[in-house]
This record gives C-alpha cells, structure tokens and sequence, in this order.
C-alpha cells in the first residue's frame, strides 16, 4: 500500500512539473516525504513484540488477517459508518447517556466523524494496523481476545487489542 501512495505521489510530481503551479508541486513534494517516511517506519519498526500469552493458532491468526485487512480498508477510506462495525456492538450500546436510548451503529459513526481529533486517529491506528498485518498476536486462555503489542508506540497506540464478541472479532 505504502509503495501505491509513493507511486501516486511521484506521479502527480511528474504531471505537474512542467506547470507554474509551485503550490501544487510544494504540496506534492511533501506528500512524497511523508509517504517515504511512512515507508521508512513501516519498514524499520512494522513489527509486533512478543507477548505473553499463547500465540493464535493458524485459524484464528487467519480470521484476524481478515479482519486487519478489512479494518485497513476501512481506515484508508476514512469511513466512519465500517469504523463503527468493527466496534462491538455492547460499546457502542453503552456509551449513550444514562436514561438515553442506546446509540446505533449509524449514530455511532457521526459522534466518530465529530471528533476533533478523528484526522489524528484515523492515521494513527492505520499505521498500527499496517504494523501488525503479518504478525501473530498472543490469545487469551479463552480465546476471545487478541493482543498485537508494537515494538514502537504509534502516537499513543503501543498495541492493538482485538476482542471475539459471539464469533465475531471487534478492534477493542
């Protein structure tokens, strides 16, 4: 994915710089160190530590996969309504204010999107995600929850916890 945005970075260079449009090249030029950067940590510190606990079998390492590569997806779309249906539903339930009906997944999603810090997080647990994509998290003795544990804290994100909720798992 990192190698698409260089790609589509370095493209948008190149269309646009035989014009006069110096604000559009500037702009470009620091997507591209940003791009490279984002690669140069991905590739330097885009790995998981080990943790305690039983490592996932190749069953739940795969449900995990999808679910990381749905989430991924997701993120990079920036779209609030699937953010909200990789919360669990229960969370999502109790977070309304007592005496107040219970919030929806759609309603949910619009409080995600409200967030002042939303740009911030999004990037953030993308990045965690892309981390841990390829790595094999410690399961818990019961099997429903799921802990990625990143080498190198991503702003305040130093590991990512999955929880299974009825067959289901859920980014907690």
């Amino acid at each position: 994915m990192v190698v698409v945005l260089l790609l589509a970075v370095a493209y948008g260079l190149n269309q646009c710089a035989d014009t006069s449009d110096t604000a559009t090249l500037t702009a470009l030029k620091t997507d591209l160190a940003q791009a490279k950067a984002s690669a140069n940590g991905a590739a330097t510190g885009a790995t998981a530590v080990a943790n305690p606990g039983t490592p996932a079998t190749a069953a739940q390492q795969a449900e995990l996969k999808q679910v990381i590569a749905q989430a991924i997806n997701i993120y990079v779309a920036q779209d609030y309504g699937g953010m909200a249906t990789l919360t669990d539903p229960e969370l999502i339930k109790n977070l309304s204010a007592s005496g107040q009906p219970a919030l929806t997944t759609g309603e949910y999603a619009k409080v995600l999107s409200q967030r002042p810090d939303a740009p911030t997080t999004i990037a953030q647990t993308l990045q965690a995600l892309l981390y841990i994509q390829d790595e094999t998290p410690a399961i818990s003795a019961d099997g429903t929850r799921a802990v990625y544990s990143l080498n190198r804290p991503v702003g305040k994100i130093s590991q990512m916890v999955f929880k299974k909720v009825g067959g289901t798992w859920y980014m907690d």
